[in-house]
């Protein structure tokens, strides 16, 4: 089982992974301002992903780190999307997409 560490910088690219496998996921979020990542296409029957927290920035106002763990279910590629917004807005346009393949 091994551990692929992937963050905003592998953006519409696709990651490789095995049955079994995860990926740790770190996107930097301003929490401070209402910005909050959210996964729009989050479980499929390729990968499950899970939310494993957020580490805040030192000082206010600060940009912290969200992280979500992405496991390899089964053979099969899909993709992972998340939004980056506030809850009170209908849409920042920023998004973040990775095709999440297991072989």
């Amino acid at each position: 089982m091994a551990t692929v560490h992937i963050d905003q910088s592998v953006a519409g690219s696709t990651v490789q992974l095995a049955v079994g496998d995860e990926a740790h996921l770190s996107m930097p979020e301003t929490r401070t301002a209402g910005y909050r990542w959210k996964p729009v296409s989050a479980d499929s029957p390729v990968f499950r992903v899970e939310d494993t927290g957020f580490t805040r920035a030192g000082g206010v106002g600060g940009t912290g780190v969200h992280r979500w763990t992405v496991t390899a279910l089964q053979k099969g590629s899909a993709e992972l999307e998340l939004v980056y917004g506030r809850s009170w807005e209908t849409e920042t346009g920023k998004r973040f997409a990775v095709t999440i393949s297991v072989g």
